[in-house]
Order: structure tokens, then C-alpha cells, then sequence
């Protein structure tokens, strides 16, 4: 039926495509969606993994629109039902971790953006390795961080070994290394 918990699942998808053509609008009403399935089959007092994903997708339409502190406030959500469910080590933590960092960097605040993204790193390096592309990724994001409080020489270490790590994970044509 239309509250099964796969359409869910395919509301959540759906969002994703409608972020990615910048439909913030039609984004967030999908993700919402899929946010009330999620409550109406568990229960609203109940957690499953799949708020935590759900949230955290809903904060990126946030962020994208520059709402920083619904932003903040939906990733906060989206971690304490990762963490109640997965785990605070799983790798849907760290990204959800690394995310508030982004926010963090985006609102000037850096010395917190970089707290953020250390444990997001600490449990991508534990679960997968520091070698893994996400580990290049986030670290990218620190060495930025680290650029924006004028520490240039830890700043350019970090960045360089990210790139080192992308080449590697993803070779040198990936979009993510180009």
C-alpha cells in the first residue's frame, strides 16, 4: 500500500534525483514523506535507520537553500537515530558527522567544522581505511578547513594526501579527483 515501508524507500530516491536537479522544493516534500511512512509503520516514539538516512537527506535540501539552523538541527536528528540504531562508529555517522562539519565550515565557524570532520575520518579510517575514497573526501574537507584559520602548512598536507588517496580509490579521470 501507499505507506509500505519500500515506498519509502522510492519517495527517498526520488528526492535524491529532484536534489540533484536542484528541486529543492520537490526534494523535501519527498523526503517528508518518506519521513511519516517511516513513522506511521514504527511508530512516532520509535527509531529506525532509515530516519536517520531520510533526515539527513532532508538537512542536505536545507543546507542547498542556506537554512543553516534547520540544517543543524535536522543532521542532530538524523545522527541520534544513526547512532540509537547503527551505531555511533557506522559510516552513516561519519557522514552525517562530516555534513554538520560542511555547515559548520559554510557558517564560519572552522575550529568546529574541523572537530566534526576528525570524527567523521576517526570512524571512516575504523570502518573501511585510510586509504578508502571517503576518507580522501573528508580530508579534503579539513585541509579547507584548515586553509580558513590560516594554517596553510597543515592545510596543503591534508589536501595533498587526499588527493593521493583519490588517485588512488578512484583514478585520475573521476570527477571527484578532476
Amino acid at each position: 500500500g501507499p505507506n509500505h515501508i519500500e515506498v519509502a524507500e522510492v519517495l527517498n530516491s526520488m528526492g535524491l534525483v529532484l536534489k540533484k536537479r536542484a528541486d529543492y522544493d520537490g526534494a523535501q516534500s519527498h523526503y517528508e514523506r518518506a519521513i511519516r511512512i517511516v513513522h506511521s509503520t514504527f511508530g512516532e516514539d520509535q527509531e529506525h535507520y532509515k530516519l536517520g538516512i531520510y533526515y539527513n537527506n532532508l538537512a542536505d535540501v536545507y543546507r542547498k537553500r542556506n537554512q543553516f539552523d534547520t540544517a543543524l538541527q535536522l543532521y542532530a536528528r538524523a545522527l541520534s537515530s544513526i547512532e540509537k540504531t547503527l551505531g555511533p562508529q557506522h559510516s552513516e555517522a561519519a557522514e552525517i558527522l562530516h555534513n554538520i562539519g560542511q555547515v559548520q565550515h559554510q557558517l564560519g565557524n572552522y575550529k568546529e567544522a574541523i572537530d566534526y570532520i576528525n570524527r567523521a575520518l576517526a570512524i571512516v579510517k575504523k570502518e573501511f581505511s585510510d586509504k578508502h575514497y571517503k576518507y580522501g573526501m573528508f580530508l579534503n574537507s579539513l585541509g579547507l578547513a584548515y586553509a580558513m584559520i590560516d594554517d596553510y602548512t597543515t592545510a596543503y598536507e591534508h589536501i595533498k594526501q587526499a588527493l593521493q588517496i583519490l588517485l588512488t580509490a578512484l583514478g585520475g579521470n573521476h570527477i571527484e579527483v578532476c
